[in-house]
Parts: structure tokens; sequence; C-alpha cells
């Protein structure tokens, strides 16, 4: 009879238990994955395709999760032959705890890279598989901490005395420091909206498979058999990974199933996918990628394409044919003259006053007269009907960075000439609506209220007058606060500031026209409360106060300037930059989406001449500078502002327009994306793998029915207009540093 082998002295228990837990929770997980897609997804699919994808939603998990198991497994033998000569106790035992900081400060590291590749795109789906990467964190931590265990023993009985200590504080202080620089913006945001049942996907079915195999006897057939399951089950999803590569590409419902449906996976897929682009242009050709051909770094969806060249730079329906016919130039088109009033409408002044009003991450759907049911707005529902309230408006963007510079230039964020932060710095050789008052005659003032519009981002480019007083007091104010500055309250200071300058203007008694631009901040995140405003506790509570309070000091602003002579010839034009999210698509706060949470804003125009008027066309803030240049009369020189006037809605409330085009720019934290609103639908669409979604606003505002395959012929006309604009009709500018 054969005498069964010892176990190994280097695999103990604990050692098999961590590898069984990897392997179990990755089957468990992968079959999750396929419950999951079929109960979603089931019905687009038929049965041998259900089944193909879901074992292409698997691989991914099952080759992380069972290739952690392997790592751990070889770190464990490693750290097991490391300790064999290890023989003092009291030294192992520092060095357990010693090393605790390095386990701890690689979990923070971790975690925080695994969290930013959900920031871009923060999706419930994605929110739940997000919970995931605290398996794999976890255990590549856990590694890193025996390591660095294992040496710190080694150098305390080198030394002959208890050093580890010393070394531990330098080795303490490196990974928390890694972690914090890099956290990125939102990321706590996104920790706090996932469900808490998706916490115990993984770690429960690995800690289940721990527990029971202490119920199972230490036999080195036993710990073989694992191996190589563990070894086999690698094998297999790393080939079923290869293959999905390109069944991604070829498959279209493959691929929506499989980013569109799944929990984990394509969270996996998005973190992968930055791997299979050969070409360095940041989108793949493979994996689910649209790039068109990945060996050619000036072909990729969204690039500008030539004309008869014989390439298809944006991978969209061959190459660009020119247009069929030239269209009139802007300045030609009407609402950008005179003509954009009827005749019979009242005189507007010839050279009057104008003041933009920028309310930082008011949404519109937080205001009564938008349709909220709370009364946040009570002074802005009176102001609504004195002149043109545009219902439908879209910021450029989600993030302020995004859509205020194509306000103050009226070309959009993605061609001005900017530096590769991004946080980008706007370079003078951009041409600003102030450049343009100024030059015009306009005395041009700015008064803002938070740090993006220091002089250093170039945003004050071609003002006369930029008062960063209200930063500079909040500084000395709260000097050595943790806090920023501006995230304290500052409507009433705004407030104070423009009474001060208009009174003071009106007493000048200039004839010189003004363009006074104010903006108000205090929408924005962190939330103060207001006694005089008790809406609750809750942050969407705390953020309904803060619109309230905002609106009280417009109010206070206007009834002063209304006792003004100067208030005759003045036009206000007020709206937001971007606006806000509580989890409806899994995002909150702001630039996680181009969903309407975050990009439809107020725009009101009120002035002599405007009618009271509920338009009811989307329109954008790309439109901003060409109204205020018709207002002022000036005419647009090169390089001419995109948008048009809206100005023509006073004469005709359903006058035609452009459709609505909004961007979000791939940096450390977004993949690149565009969004097309043409009444009554709006198509979002994502660069990187070549997605698109589909909603029709008017009868589903919160964009949860996606109709791409139920409104086709609506969807293939809306991408061909999108692709239209990204590769004929905008020529981006790569950022770059100077």
């Amino acid at each position: 009879m054969t005498t069964p082998r010892p176990p190994s002295p280097y695999i103990t228990p604990a050692h098999r238990r961590a590898l069984l837990g990897c392997v179990v929770a990755a089957l468990a997980t992968s079959a999750l994955e396929a419950v999951h897609l079929n109960a979603v997804a089931g019905d687009a699919l038929s049965l041998e395709r259900a089944r193909l994808v879901a074992l292409y939603a698997g691989a991914p998990l099952v080759l992380l999760l069972c290739g952690l198991g392997l790592t751990l497994d070889l770190a464990l033998r490693l750290k097991a032959w490391g300790e064999r000569g290890a023989a003092e106790a009291p030294a192992v035992q520092r060095a357990a705890w010693a090393a605790l900081p390095v386990g701890v400060g690689a979990f923070a590291i971790l975690l925080t890279l695994a969290v930013s590749r959900f920031a871009a795109d923060n999706t419930t789906n994605r929110a739940l598989g997000a919970y995931f990467w605290l398996v794999p964190c976890g255990t590549l931590a856990a590694y890193l901490w025996h390591v660095a265990r294992a040496l710190l023993v080694r150098l305390d009985l080198a030394s002959g005395r208890p050093a580890i200590l010393g070394y531990a504080l330098l080795i303490m202080c490196a990974p928390l420091a890694v972690a914090a620089l890099l956290l990125p913006s939102g990321v706590l945001d996104t920790l706090l909206s996932w469900p808490m049942a998706g916490l115990l996907v993984a770690p429960a079915v690995g800690a289940l498979a721990v527990a029971l195999s202490l119920l199972l006897p230490s036999r080195a057939a036993l710990d073989a058999l694992l191996l190589r399951a563990a070894v086999a089950l690698t094998v297999v999803s790393g080939a079923g990974l290869i293959d999905l590569s390109d069944e991604m590409n070829r498959s279209e419902v493959v691929k929506r199933s499989l980013l569109d449906h799944t929990l984990m996976s394509s969270a996996l897929l998005e973190a992968l996918r930055p791997l299979f682009d050969r070409d360095g242009d940041g989108v793949a050709g493979k994996l689910g990628g649209a790039d068109c051909d990945d060996s050619n770094p000036r072909i990729y969806p969204g690039a500008k394409d030539v004309p008869l060249n014989g390439v298809d730079e944006d991978c969209h329906e061959g190459d660009a044919l020119p247009p069929p016919a030239l269209q009139a130039p802007p300045s030609a088109r009407p609402g950008r003259a005179a003509v954009a009033l009827s005749a019979s409408a009242p005189a507007r002044p010839a050279r009057p006053n104008i003041i933009l009003i920028s309310i930082d991450t008011l949404r519109a759907d937080h205001l009564h007269f938008l349709g909220y049911q709370r009364k946040t707005s009570p002074f802005l529902d009176e102001l609504s009907l004195r002149g043109l309230n545009f219902e439908w408006t879209f910021a450029t963007g989600a993030q302020t960075r995004i859509s205020m510079p194509a306000v103050f230039t009226g070309r959009y964020c993605s061609e001005l000439s900017r530096s590769a932060a991004d946080w980008a710095k706007v370079y003078a050789d951009n041409v600003t609506l102030a450049e343009r008052l100024t030059a015009a005659g306009y005395h041009t003032v700015g008064v803002p209220s938070h740090n993006y519009f220091n002089p250093s981002y170039g945003l004050h480019q071609g003002f006369r007058e930029w008062n960063f007083s209200i930063l500079d007091r909040l500084r000395a104010q709260y000097e050595g606060e943790q806090q920023k500055p501006a995230y304290h309250k500052t409507g009433h200071m705004v407030t104070d500031e423009a009474i001060r300058w208009s009174d003071q203007w009106a007493l000048s008694g200039s004839e010189q026209p003004f363009f006074l631009w104010l903006h108000y901040f205090d929408p924005h995140a962190i939330y103060r409360e207001h006694a005089e405003h008790n809406f609750g506790k809750r942050d969407v509570d705390l953020y309904d106060a803060e619109i309230r309070y905002t609106d009280a000091q417009l109010e206070r602003f206007f009834r002063s300037f209304e006792l003004s002579p100067l208030a005759k010839s003045t036009y206000i034009i007020l709206h937001s930059d971007h606006g806000e999210g509580f989890g409806e698509h899994g995002g909150k706060h702001h630039g996680q989406s181009l969903y309407n949470e975050q990009v439809r804003v107020p725009l009101l125009i009120v002035g002599p001449g405007l009618p009271p008027r509920r338009v009811s066309t989307p329109v954008s803030l790309i439109d901003v500078t060409p109204t205020v240049l018709e207002l002022a009369g000036v005419a647009p020189s090169p390089p001419e502002p995109r948008g048009a006037s809206l100005l023509k809605f006073a004469a005709q409330g359903d006058a035609e327009h452009h459709p609505v085009v909004m961007e979000m720019l791939a940096d450390s934290t977004h993949s690149a994306r565009n969004a097309l609103v043409e009444w009554p639908w709006k198509l979002h669409y994502s660069r990187d793998f070549g997605r698109f979604k589909l909603y029709d606003l008017s009868k589903d505002p919160a964009e949860e029915v996606d109709r791409v395959e139920s409104a086709r012929p609506a969807f293939e006309r809306l991408k061909r207009r999108l692709m239209r604009f990204l590769g004929e009709e905008i020529t981006p500018i790569e950022p770059s540093n100077r």
C-alpha cells in the first residue's frame, strides 16, 4: 500500500485556503455574471449566442482572480522559504506589525487606481462591479505585506537590534503619500454611491470557500489538484479573452451585451482596453475599441476626415465627400444680423450695456419655473416671465473647465489652444468675447468667485477690470484652513461687488457701454447650510437651499440695479455652466457623464425690446457669444464663433436652430464622449468603444430607456449628423505645454 505524501512544509493550510478562496470566488462571480447577463439581455440574444457571451463575460473575471490566486500562492511559497532561517519569534512578531503600513498603503493605492477607472462613466452596473476590485486589491496588498515582513525580519536579525520600527516609519510615509496624490476628485462620492449589496459578491463566496476548507484534511494531493485547477482555469480564460478581443468587434450584439449589461466584466474590459491600443491614439482596435486602423495614429473615431483623400480618418462610412453646396456664412444667417427681430418689435438700444451672469452647478430641473416642485427660485421664476426663457439649454460639457471656455470664446473647448493639464490653461492666441467687446469700445469687467478664474488659467483675457478681491479676501480670512476658500458662502459678496461697481459707474456719468460678468458659485458642492432656507439635511436638500440662497442674492442685485438709470439700456443674460447629479445614472455631483442632470442648464435673456417668451427649441451655451455680439452690434471677426444668436427667438419662438452638441474630453479620469440633441432625440456616443445610446426627451427626459434598436431610423440619422460634425465640421486641437 502506497503511503500518502505528507503536505509540503512550504504550503500551510492557510496558503491553500487563500488559493481556494480565489478560485471559488472566480467561478462564483463568473456564474453570477452569466445569470445576470441572461436575465438582462437574454431576450436580445439567441441561446447559442447567450452562452457565448456568458463565457466571454466570465473570462476576464476568472483570469484576474485565478491569476491573483496563483501569484499569491507563489508569493507565499517564497515567503515561507525566506522565513526558514528566521527562528526568532520576537523579530517575526515585530516585523508583522511594522510591515502593516505597507499593506495598508498598498491597499489604498491599488483601490484608488481601480476606482479611478469608474469615475469617467459611473453607471450603476459599473459601480456595483467596482466592489469586485476590493478582492484583488486586498490580495495584492496582503502579498506586499508578506514580502515587507520577510525583508524586515532579515534587517532586524542582521542589525542585532529591533531596528525595523525605524524602517517602518519610512515605509509608511511613501505609500500613503502616493495614495493621496493619486486620489482623483470624486472618488469618495463614487465609493459612497455603490450599492452595499455589491460588497458581498466575491468576498462572501471566497470567505465561504475558505471556511469550508477548514473541514478538509491537509493533503499534498488536494493541494496539487487545486493548483492544477487554478492553472487550467487561468490558461482557458486567457485564451477566451484573446478570442473575445476580436469577437467583440465582429458582433455588435456581443459588444453591447458585455459593455452595457455586465456587472463586473465591463469594468475589467475597459481597464484592459488601453493594452490593445497599438498606435497610441487613445482608441484601441480590439476588445471593443472602435479604431478602424490601429496601426495609424491619425485614424480614429472623431478624427478630422479630409474629403476625397482616399482615407477614412474618422472610421465612419468611408472617405468624406465635399458638402453638396456651401452654406451661407453664419453672419448671413437669420439671427446673426439685425433681422433677428421683426420690424414691429420694440426698438433696441444701439450700444446697450450687457450683464452676463454665470451660476455654477445649477441644474435646470431644480428650478421651480422649469418644473421643480420645490419653490427654490421665486425671483428667477419672476425673471423668467420678463424675457426669453429657454427650456432646453445644454452646456457644452459637464464641467466648468469644458463649458466656460466655450462661453467665453464661442468655440468648443476641444478646438481651443490650451495646455495639456486636466484643468487646462487657455492660451492667449484664442480670441475671447471680452477681447471682441473691448476692441469694439466696451468697458469689460469680470467678478469671479472661484480659483479657476485666476489669471493663470487665461480666462481673464480681454477684460479691462478683473475683480479677484472675493477670493483674495477669503484666502486671508480662512488662512490655514484645509477647506478651499471659495467653498464658503460667496453669493452675498458677488452681489455686494456688483452693486458697488454699477453704482459707481452710474455716478461717473460715462456714456461708454459696459460688459459686466458676474460669477455665483454657491450651488457647487460643498453645500453650506442656510438657516433661512431649510429644505432638510440630505445633500439634495442642502443643494436646493444653496439655490434658494443664490436666488435671494440675485434678487438683491436686480432690485438695486432696477433703480439705476443704466437699467433701461441694459440686457441681462443668465445661465449655468453645468448641472449636478444625485445618483440618477450612478454619478454624483458632475463631470462623469453627459446625461441631462449634469448638462441641462437654465438660460434667460431679458432686456428692452425682448418679449416674454418660453422657447422649447434646444439651444446651447455655444450660442452665448454670438448672442452677446449681436446685442452689442459687433460683427464677429475671424475666428468666427460657432453657434448662432438666440435673438431670432424674440421674433419667432419656433425658429430653426442648429443641433446641440456636447463633449467630454479624454483626460486622466475621463474617456472621450459626445452627445447630440436634435429634438426630441438625444444621442450619446462613447468614442473609445464606438457605443451609442438614444433617448426620446419628449417622453423620457430622465434618459432611462435606450431607443437605439426601437427607433432605428432616428438613430441612423443622428449618428450620421454627429459623425459629420466630428469628422468634418469641427477641428480639434491637441493640447500642449508651452
